[in-house]
């Protein structure tokens, strides 16, 4: 931890640094008395005020008494403040580091060339326009992230998606399935922003509805506080739910074994109270007309560093037979390892891993750097007949937005071929 603390305050001062002298330089202020010294007290009295701001937030938190899931959602916004103010900066500190190392260039072919290449040399350097261009795209930046922090992260957006099987039975021609993940309660402040995601939901009338895990951050208290608006959700076929790796109870300082157990099972009957089928490692058999299909739910289950909690073996007994079988498990690297190519669902739903809640959704690109982790990150996938479906998530965690990669509610509808 102190090494990080060293590597950030290393970091951040050398793009401050960075920053300032690009400024200087591009506002030609090395002249302008007056000017340059209003900008380096504006300057350098922001800088300092929101690093005693970030470190007096940071002690207050920590000797605070608010419930821990409160704690870590102001830590998220000090993150998200954070990355809005010093990823522009980091932009500008790139495109003025490049000009620079122009001049330099521009200065050595001036000791050794007359004309041609050391000409053009000092076109680029002497006209800025990389640093000008800096300002532009760091002002850019800073907007978009804004939007992502204050609209992105609860523009929910509705996907459709149409998937035939062969062997679907004829009474489940049609059937509508609604899919969301990644709810991550205890990072929204406001229940009318949960509200909104599971409204418009309910609005498209599925048939069933299946959450694929993750519905806090920490502890169950999340959940509690959100159960008036987890009751909205029903369908004629129920509400079918798995656990993720954040609902295990994992990433909070326990004070005993004891103590996780008793929050876990407060979890477990709260989505009883909220009318949700929670499925551990085993089945459900779903009816509709005269045919029947199978509906497998896993526990947590996630390539290192998560744990492999679900045991898929043991969440089949019974169903082996059975014509159809859609499978529910956190992780899409579960359908990676243990189930594509194999004879064990014919549809799987995953979420988990958020489309990083950050990439580029425009002008038919549709790339995330999530994808370099998880080579099946968001949207539909297939094998043969086996399909895979990746849910973006309905929340957020660490940084408190989305930019590009919105939050997503998924409407899929099976069709017998």
């Amino acid at each position: 931890m102190a090494l990080l603390i060293i590597f950030l305050f290393v970091f951040i001062t050398l793009i401050d640094f960075t920053v300032y002298a690009g400024i200087r330089r591009t506002f030609s202020l090395q002249n302008k008395h007056k000017k340059r010294k209003f900008i380096k007290i504006a300057f350098w009295s922001f800088t300092i005020l929101f690093a005693m701001f970030a470190l007096g937030f940071i002690m207050l938190e920590k000797y605070s008494h608010k419930p821990d899931y409160i704690i870590y959602r102001n830590y998220f916004m000090l993150t998200g403040i954070f990355l809005l103010i010093y990823i522009p900066k980091l932009l500008f500190a790139i495109f003025f580091l490049v000009e620079t190392i122009l001049r330099l260039i521009a200065i050595f072919l001036n000791l050794f060339f007359k004309t041609g290449i050391r000409s053009l040399f000092n076109k680029v350097a002497l006209t800025r326009i990389f640093s000008f261009s800096g300002i532009i795209i760091s002002i850019a930046m800073f907007c978009i992230v804004l939007e992502g922090m204050t609209i992105g992260r609860t523009d929910f957006k509705t996907e459709h998606v149409v998937i035939s099987f062969k062997n679907l039975p004829k009474g489940f021609d049609g059937l509508k399935i609604a899919q969301f993940s990644d709810m991550h309660l205890g990072s929204f402040s406001d229940s009318l922003d949960v509200k909104k995601g599971i409204v418009q939901l309910m609005n498209e009338k599925p048939d069933v509805i299946m959450f694929t895990g993750d519905l806090i951050n920490n502890q169950s208290e999340e959940a509690q506080i959100m159960l008036p608006e987890l009751k909205r959700l029903h369908a004629p076929l129920g509400v079918f739910s798995i656990l993720g790796n954040h609902d295990v109870g994992d990433y909070r300082r326990w004070k005993t074994i004891k103590e996780k157990k008793e929050d876990f099972n407060k979890l477990k009957k709260i989505e009883e109270e909220a009318g949700f089928t929670l499925l551990i490692d085993e089945n459900s058999i779903l009816r509709r007309f005269s045919d029947s299909i199978a509906l497998i739910g896993v526990n947590s289950w996630g390539k290192a560093p998560f744990k492999k909690y679900g045991r898929l073996q043991k969440a089949m007994k019974g169903i082996e037979n059975f014509p159809f079988k859609i499978l529910l498990t956190h992780s899409p690297s579960h359908w990676d390892e243990e189930v594509a190519g194999k004879n064990i669902a014919d549809l799987t739903l995953s979420g988990h891993t958020h489309a990083m809640q950050f990439g580029i959704n425009c002008f038919g690109i549709f790339w995330s750097p999530i994808e370099w982790m998880y080579p099946h990150w968001a949207g539909l996938y297939n094998k043969d007949e086996q399909y895979l479906y990746v849910n973006r998530g309905f929340g957020f965690i660490g940084f408190p937005g989305r930019i590009g990669m919105t939050p997503e509610i998924t409407i899929i509808e099976l069709k017998r071929k």
